[in-house]
């Protein structure tokens, strides 16, 4: 069953999922189709992340069965979007995997708790970023664009600026002797534990957020 689901996915939905995702549904629909006949025991963590995604309300199954078998990537961003707010990134999501996908459900369930909390000060930080004007940035190319803006208050200085922003995942930091790659950046979203690190002097813009 679960490999005749594969054969039966709509094109246009291959081409925007990913293999965690794609394994995650195609098992979420099997057991649907198979419950009370099969014990299933596959792809565990991919399929307990889409029931916690319809648990908890930011899809259902009629959207996940449309995106599937029609390619309608619109209607589920949609319905994940009435959730979790216009901050969530589905660049973000598109990076889960088996390690992080707890995190990224605990995230989107604080999103929709708290739909209020990226606001405030927090646009003026994102426009801190926009002058600074490039993905990869230097904690001297922040301090000088934020010095030229007026943040009301809301954060003490740029250290808290970049804590804050690095917490809702916005940017990474280059860890103390990282080459640079995106695997040698500390990201909030891949691993919630991760502190902030006061003396990180390079920093990079989530993609999401181009």
């Amino acid at each position: 069953m679960h490999e005749m689901l594969h054969a039966l996915s709509a094109e246009s939905y291959g081409k925007g999922s990913w293999f965690f995702f794609d394994e995650g549904i195609t098992e979420y629909l099997t057991r649907m189709a198979t419950v009370g006949r099969f014990k299933r025991n596959a792809y565990p963590a991919e399929c307990d992340f889409m029931n916690r995604l319809v648990t908890m309300g930011a899809t259902d199954d009629a959207t996940l069965a449309r995106l599937y078998f029609t390619g309608d990537w619109a209607g589920f961003e949609a319905t994940v979007r009435k959730f979790a707010g216009a901050w969530i990134s589905f660049g973000a999501l598109r990076t889960l995997n088996a390690m992080n996908s707890l995190a990224a459900c605990d995230y989107l369930e604080e999103l929709h708790k708290y739909p209020e909390a990226p606001l405030g000060g927090y646009h003026a930080l994102l426009e801190v970023l926009r002058g600074v004007g490039t993905t990869q940035f230097t904690r001297s190319a922040f301090q000088e664009v934020w010095e030229r803006r007026d943040l009301g208050g809301e954060f003490a200085d740029s250290t808290a600026g970049l804590r804050a922003l690095f917490e809702f995942s916005v940017i990474g930091y280059l860890r103390t002797g990282g080459g640079g790659g995106d695997s040698s950046y500390a990201w909030r979203y891949r691993d919630t534990r991760a502190p902030f690190d006061e003396s990180a002097e390079t920093f990079r813009v989530h993609p999401g957020f181009k």
